[in-house]
């Protein structure tokens, strides 16, 4: 989710001589590109920009849906937060880092009561209740990336640590505690006098414990361990209130890019992981499994005013439930597992960028086509649902400054359009019921053709070459069929020196 932000920015090297003014400009437009795969390498992350900007954060951010197309994500998400950016050149080294809080809550949250859904997914503690859940989240991290004395290779490493704060003061009381480790290490050299070429290798460490308890004098409501598709573990219902996730991620990328940022850029990357969900309650009972496997392809020809880029992602994800035998001094036996849940997805992106400047005007236009393939599939009872969709969309940056004042101004539509789908739930729990009526609904809305339009401003007025204030918003809303809408809204007010 987009956040708007207050920025402080700071010089210390040649380039800071920019004025300030001058390199908002460069960071709103000249550091807008199609390519994204390449600079995940924190050894290539040195060549993105040639000067210094740091940046200390504040802004709010919420978006409203009339009604919940997704219930288990709730039908309205507002928060603040406060966040410290730098990107610091010295001495032809490259220092990076940053640290932020959040505070917001998210409402009427249903059949939900995990955090990081889209994290530990399909195995969720939920309940028909739910009901609005407040958070905190607390991020920070940095990185360095240098050349090696004067031979042809450099070096980048990153670590970055966020852990999150998650609770409800209503029955069920749910409290979590999120937290993940980013290590990320990246080696290149120059391959040639106009191109870079890097490895990188990340390792992502992430644990949640997920306890739900009830104060009320009436009794609990139960709880279900979803396992996708509006299926749950059947045997352990009502039980196992105290949760735990742990996991691991693994990413492998290569990349080659061209140094002057013009000519061809390639990157290819496969990561996986592996979540497992324990039962507290139950002496640590390793109910289930998500192993996730992506392959992602990105292809880019940067002619300085025009760049194409092509980028391609495959996705597996498998819920691998373990099969449990008659308990034994309270211990459950494992005696197999079958993989019973399956999400294939695909998707294949191209992204056009047309740059265009006149005098002290400056014009950006970007249109993208994008082809999305999702496939779920529950082995038992038979479950399936399978989307494939088309969507295009156009955007326009519009930029003008003088010496002491810029305007930003951008529009951005997407309509999707459905080329295929079928969606046949087949299990009969009669108190997962509302569950499968809210998947259904989504399913229709989906099903459907929807858009997008965004619009945002920002302005910014240079006090003199060091210092600036600025002022940011940005608005975007969602299309749906039968009245559904969603509506975004972001602010944030700006000082830069």
């Amino acid at each position: 989710m987009a956040m708007a932000m207050v920025s402080v920015a700071a010089s210390a090297f040649d380039g800071d001589s920019i004025a300030v003014v001058n390199r908002v400009d460069d960071f709103a437009h000249g550091d807008f590109s199609s390519v994204t795969e390449a600079w995940k390498n924190p050894a290539l992350f040195q060549f993105r920009r040639n000067y210094t900007l740091t940046a200390i954060s504040a802004g709010y951010d919420q978006w409203s849906e009339n009604e919940a197309v997704d219930v288990q994500r709730g039908d309205k998400d507002s928060y603040w937060a406060i966040d410290a950016e730098t990107y610091l050149k010295y001495r032809g080294s490259t220092i990076w880092g940053h640290a932020g809080y959040q505070n917001g809550k998210r409402r009427n949250v249903r059949w939900n009561e995990t955090s990081d859904y889209d994290i530990v997914k399909p195995f969720i503690l939920g309940d028909p209740t739910g009901g609005d859940m407040k958070r905190e989240v607390y991020s920070f991290g940095g990185g360095y990336a240098n050349r090696i004395g004067r031979s042809k290779f450099f070096i980048g490493a990153s670590l970055a640590y966020t852990a999150g704060l998650y609770s409800r003061n209503v029955d069920p009381r749910p409290k979590n505690v999120t937290s993940k480790l980013d290590f990320h290490l990246g080696v290149g050299l120059f391959a040639s006098d106009d191109y870079l070429a890097a490895l990188s290798l990340q390792f992502v460490r992430y644990r949640q414990s997920n306890d739900v308890t009830f104060y009320s004098e009436l009794g609990n409501e139960k709880l279900y361990h979803l396992t996708g598709l509006g299926n749950h573990y059947a045997r352990f219902a009502g039980t196992g209130y105290n949760t735990k996730y742990k996991g691991r991620n693994t990413r492998l990328s290569i990349s080659v890019y061209p140094f002057s940022g013009r000519g061809m850029a390639i990157t290819l990357a496969l990561s996986g992981h592996n979540i497992d969900n324990e039962l507290t309650d139950l002496n640590k009972l390793p109910m289930g499994r998500s192993v996730r496997t992506n392959i992602i392809g990105e292809v880019a020809w940067l002619g300085g005013r025009w760049e194409a880029t092509a980028r391609a992602r495959i996705s597996r994800l498998i819920g691998r439930e373990r099969i449990f035998g008659d308990p034994a001094s309270g211990v459950y036996p494992e005696i197999g597992t079958i993989d019973m849940y399956h999400n294939n997805e695909v998707n294949v992106t191209a992204i056009g960028v047309y740059r265009t400047r006149v005098a002290n005007v400056a014009l950006v236009v970007s249109p993208s086509l994008s082809y999305n393939h999702s496939n779920e599939i529950y082995a038992d009872p038979k479950s399936r649902q399978v989307i494939n969709d088309l969507t295009s969309a156009l955007r326009f940056d519009f930029n003008w400054h003088t010496r002491h004042l810029q305007w930003n101004f951008l529009l951005r539509g997407e309509a999707t359009t459905v080329l295929s789908s079928q969606q046949m739930l087949n299990s009969d729990d009669a108190e997962l019921k509302s569950l499968r009526d809210a998947l259904v609904n989504k399913y229709e809305l989906l099903n459907d053709t929807h858009g997008q339009l965004s619009t945002a401003l920002s302005i910014t007025y240079a006090i003199n070459t060091r210092y600036a204030l600025g002022l940011n918003f940005a608005y975007e809303h969602t299309f749906y069929t039968d009245d559904y809408a969603r509506k975004h809204f972001m602010t944030s007010l700006s000082f830069y020196f």
